[in-house]
């Protein structure tokens, strides 16, 4: 199955990666539509890489971003990155998010195993590093 970065046509799906939201003054997303997912090389995925207070912020001061549909995870795994500690349930870093997202699309979480254990060893590392 062809993933979403090696796509030989352009994309014709965009989504947001991002919970719903419901903030006054924003513009309204528009719906996500299940048939335009069954296509994971026909999805243009935008994933915010923030934290989550300045995603929101970015969020905030986008009308554009605002009004794309979004794409939320289901099915959430734990954080893995615990350099930093997550606020509520189901904050990802970018990386955990991006591939939890691509597995949701693909129907695959396997594909991205390989990435989230190099992921895993720098954590780690880092924790070693700083300890």
């Amino acid at each position: 199955m062809q993933t979403l970065g090696r796509c030989p046509t352009t994309p014709r799906y965009t989504v947001l990666l991002y919970p719903p939201t419901h903030t006054q003054g924003h513009a309204p997303a528009a719906a996500l539509d299940p048939a335009q997912l069954t296509n994971p090389a026909q999805v243009r995925l935008i994933v915010l890489d923030a934290t989550w207070r300045k995603s929101r912020k970015m969020l905030h001061q986008s009308p554009a971003l605002q009004r794309l549909p979004r794409l939320a995870l289901t099915d959430v795994p734990p954080p893995r990155y615990a350099i930093r500690k997550a606020h509520l349930p189901g904050q990802l870093s970018t990386l955990e998010a991006t591939c939890a997202a691509l597995a949701q699309l693909e129907g695959n979480a396997a594909h991205w195993q390989a990435l989230l254990a190099a992921f895993d060893q720098f954590v780690a590392q880092r924790q070693a590093f700083a300890s």
